[in-house]
């Protein structure tokens, strides 16, 4: 039984070992650690998010989130996909690569 108990703690050590690797991106993008974390749970779910549902997410504006976005997208840690819509412009997805 310690086997198993042991195996869980590795993935546990994995799964932080990983988050710790994409916090320090996120840092050396100049994103604090608490929107760090909220990403990486939005990256786990895998949804798509645009700027606006981004900016209600972390409580951020749309504007701040459209630029965290786009330096995510430039660091090819965020890949955008147009949506087109039947009124106005396209709408603008993301989804998080790390």
């Amino acid at each position: 039984m310690s086997t198993n108990s042991e195996i869980i703690l590795s993935e546990i050590d994995d799964e932080k070992k990983k988050n710790i690797e994409i916090i320090e991106k996120l840092k050396e993008l100049n994103i604090t650690k608490q929107n760090s974390e909220k990403l990486i749970e939005l990256f786990r779910s895998k949804e798509k998010v645009s700027c606006a549902s981004l900016a209600t997410y972390l409580d951020i504006s749309e504007r701040t989130a459209n630029r965290l976005l786009v330096k995510l997208e430039e660091n090819n840690l965020a890949i955008s996909n147009l949506i087109k819509i039947s009124r106005g412009r396209p709408k603008k997805l993301y989804q998080l690569l790390f």
